[in-house]
């Protein structure tokens, strides 16, 4: 399986955000449910999160998805106000998603 938005995915900025909230790979790993060397992957670009678990680490950080493709926080925009306009948003990407996933 291809992963989502193969070469779009930032991964420095995962590294930055995780530096900044003091959160080792090995707890990160944890939150989102993969392993330790998924997240190392990840920030090294060598592999990029499916989408539901750029989803998770949207929800980790509480910031935009769009925020890891633009490799930076630009404006206050870009970080999710409060839990209630995270979860709407969120849960509608993750809808589409499923809603758009081919079935066997």
């Amino acid at each position: 399986m291809r992963p989502f938005m193969d070469g779009f995915f930032k991964g420095s900025l995962l590294r930055e955000l995780r530096f900044e909230h003091e959160i080792t790979m090995v707890a990160l790993a944890e939150l989102i449910g993969v392993t330790r060397g998924a997240v190392h992957w990840w920030e090294t670009g060598a592999e990029v999160p499916n989408f539901r678990n750029w989803i998770k680490l949207c929800r980790v950080f509480k910031v935009k998805p769009s925020v890891f493709i633009n490799d930076e926080l630009d404006t206050p925009d870009d970080l999710v106000e409060n839990d209630s306009q995270q979860i709407t948003l969120f849960d509608k990407l993750e809808e589409l998603s499923q809603s758009n996933t081919p079935t066997k």
